[in-house]
């Protein structure tokens, strides 16, 4: 069956320094750089009938809420994504999944929960997503064109473990495999077969970047993409991921990240993924056959009543073992009163200041309204079962808003026998597993196969845990915000969505999300307009250079050039660059890699008001023997007239052997 296939790409990189990452929850961490750049990776799927999807994989911690519903409002008013007075795509259609990196800028929620850290909003990086999304999908129309879509599916043994293994054990009759290791690739080709673009899910927290990474940073999800992108020239490649909750990169090594090995983690567990992409590149595929379907509904999760009368979900909450976070990955708060697996029946009542500081005095000057008990919803506390709660923040309330969402999108999108389960978080394995099973038995196994977990799409809610996973209260069931039965109210919507696109019928909507105003935000930093300075105690001009390259390196070597640069927040250089590394030839200099590559570092340095660029490049072990250079480009801001000038500051020439 020929289907209508388009896919775009588009830069989506924020600002590189000072704005906190999403993912780890750490004050501390603010870029410092640039590692990878971040993208918006579109495929559009239409059928012959004229329904249509649009997945954009983005690599982001997670789509917030906010931006789905802009990108969505947004489209509904460009006539370029019109037809016949109606929108093409709106929330239905189309599916936002992000990678889940944790080395990415933040500030681009609604809800303080996930602001908090960065800290507050960022309207630069939340502009620069939407917009660049919105661009992603309008290169995938543009390129539109008949097409044929191919699904393999293999296994990956080699990047990482179950980092709650208690947990999952604690389910009945657990699959050996404590984390999913198939990978399913969905490949697009011209109907001639010449190749386009694939999108792959593998489940893989992209944690290998830890909390003392400073550089933005796709984790090993960016670095796979730019890999295979480059190995096969032209086409857009995406590694989305799934039910990757409790499954760690990091369990294959000693330690956690420590800032010193967490760049050749990347680059290992970035490697093995594209090793096995290739393969199922080159391997025999299914085509797929049959109509494109759509379905999604809002759920209110702070509330949802089960056909068990005996269960429902309840306002969001934190619990105590969420404090230390997931030990293999990151620090936490570092509270050893209240380990992983802190339950009511072990609680420690145990006083600690700073926690109370934070609570009752600090949080309530940025305006947190932290409800007292008399507040709490009958049957609130019990209903968290063996939680004890640490934070209320589906009670508590920042100017009159809640800290997390409660209404929450579940989606669904059918593509001949492949299903996509959209998800508003994050998935255990197991979990993931029983969303799987729900809506195999509403099709059967033939009419879906695969079915694939696409978490972390349109929205973020946390953690979404199984029963007795939630039971031990590890850091993924003290993180699932909406009590023990959360899971199951996930697995009684989808297979309501299942059941529509199998019958043929629309799923009524009663609840859409709340709009909430820009005065109801913690706002961050805004954009620094004023003049770049120099060096203090050093005679250097704008793009001079500072440290300059050695006359000679053999391959394998790291080159450094620093420079007297700009503040790299002045112009994102969305679809640019900050550096190059360039070719001597016989026509001249050549550029061989950008800051995209992953064999280049950019580093930003504040001196005063002046900036201390730094540039890396690690020399490919194969590259070939020359004449090289690195280039450094920047816009820095003029005292008298105050205008943006744009820098191109080469290094000296240096031989490669």
């Amino acid at each position: 069956m020929s289907y209508l296939i388009g896919i775009g790409k588009c830069d989506i990189t924020g600002p590189c320094v000072e704005v906190g990452f999403m993912g780890m929850s750490n004050l501390g961490q603010q870029g410092e750089g640039l590692h990878t750049r971040l993208f918006a990776r579109a495929f559009i799927i239409a059928d012959g009938g004229g329904s249509r999807v649009a997945i954009v994989v983005v690599d982001l911690a997670m789509c917030s809420q906010a931006v789905k519903l802009e990108v969505t409002r947004r489209l509904s008013l460009d006539p370029d994504f019109g037809e016949n007075g109606h929108p093409i795509f709106g929330d239905e259609n189309l599916m936002i999944t992000a990678t889940h990196t944790h080395s990415g800028p933040g500030g681009y929620s609604h809800y303080l929960a996930y602001n908090a850290s960065i800290p507050g909003f960022c309207k630069q990086n939340f502009e620069c997503i939407v917009t660049g999304i919105i661009e992603s999908l309008r290169r995938a129309r543009a390129a539109l064109q008949p097409g044929r879509l191919f699904i393999s599916r293999g296994v990956v043994r080699d990047c990482g473990g179950n980092r709650s293994p208690e947990a999952y054990l604690n389910n009945p009759d657990p699959p050996p495999d404590e984390v999913d290791n198939d990978m399913t690739l969905l490949k697009f080709a011209s109907t001639d077969g010449d190749l386009k673009g694939v999108i792959n899910w593998f489940a893989a927290h992209p944690t290998t970047m830890g909390e003392k990474n400073r550089l933005i940073s796709g984790d090993h999800k960016g670095v796979a993409a730019a890999i295979l992108e480059k190995r096969y020239g032209g086409i857009v490649a995406a590694f989305a991921n799934s039910n990757c909750g409790d499954q760690s990169p990091n369990t294959m090594y000693p330690h956690p990240p420590n800032g010193v090995d967490d760049l050749k983690h990347c680059l290992e567990i970035g490697r093995r993924q594209v090793e096995a992409a290739a393969r199922l590149m080159e391997a025999e595929a299914k085509e797929l056959q049959g109509s494109v379907a759509f379905r999604q509904s809002y759920v209110d999760m702070g509330g949802a009543f089960l056909t068990n009368p005996d269960r429902r979900t309840w306002p969001a909450a934190l619990g105590y073992g969420m404090l230390n976070g997931s030990q293999e990955d990151s620090e936490g708060f570092k509270v050893k009163a209240w380990p992983e697996g802190t339950t009511k029946s072990n609680f420690k009542e145990n006083f600690n200041l700073k926690l109370e500081l934070l609570k009752r005095f600090i949080t309530p000057l940025l305006g947190v309204h932290w409800p007292d008990p008399g507040d709490f919803p009958p049957g609130y506390e019990e209903g968290h079962g063996e939680k004890p709660i640490v934070f209320h923040v589906g009670l508590a309330r920042f100017r009159d808003v809640p800290l997390v969402p409660s209404l929450l999108p579940v989606q669904m999108f059918k593509i001949g026998p492949l299903v996509l389960a959209g998800h508003p978080g994050e998935l255990t394995t197991m979990a993931g597993r029983l969303i799987r099973k729900t809506i195999q038995d509403v099709f059967g196994p033939e009419a879906a196969d695969p079915v694939i977990n696409a978490a972390y799409s349109n929205a973020f809610s946390s953690y979404t845990t199984t029963r007795p996973e939630y039971a031990l209260q590890h850091y993924e069931g003290a993180s699932t915000l909406f009590g023990p039965w959360t899971l199951d109210a996930h697995i009684q919507e989808h297979r309501r969505l299942a059941e529509a696109i199998r019958e043929d019928r629309p799923v009524l909507a009663d609840k859409v999300p709340p709009s909430i105003p820009a005065e109801k935000l913690l706002q961050g930093w805004g954009e620094r307009m004023f003049p770049d300075g120099r060096i203090p105690g050093l005679s250097l001009n704008i793009g001079d250079v500072d440290g300059d390259a050695r006359q000679g390196y053999r391959r394998g070597d790291r080159v450094t050039v620093s420079f007297l640069g700009a503040y790299p927040g002045n112009d994102l250089r969305t679809g640019k660059t900050y550096l190059a590394v360039e070719r001597k030839t016989t026509g001249g200099f050549v550029p061989l890699y950008d800051d995209h590559d992953v064999c280049t570092l950019f580093h930003w340095q504040a001196q005063g008001l002046a900036s201390r660029i730094t540039i890396h490049w690690d020399i490919p072990a194969d590259e070939a023997p020359g004449s090289y250079r690195i280039m450094y480009y920047g816009d820095y801001w003029t005292e008298f007239p105050k205008v943006l000038r744009p820098i191109a500051s080469p290094s000296r020439e240096f031989r490669v052997e």
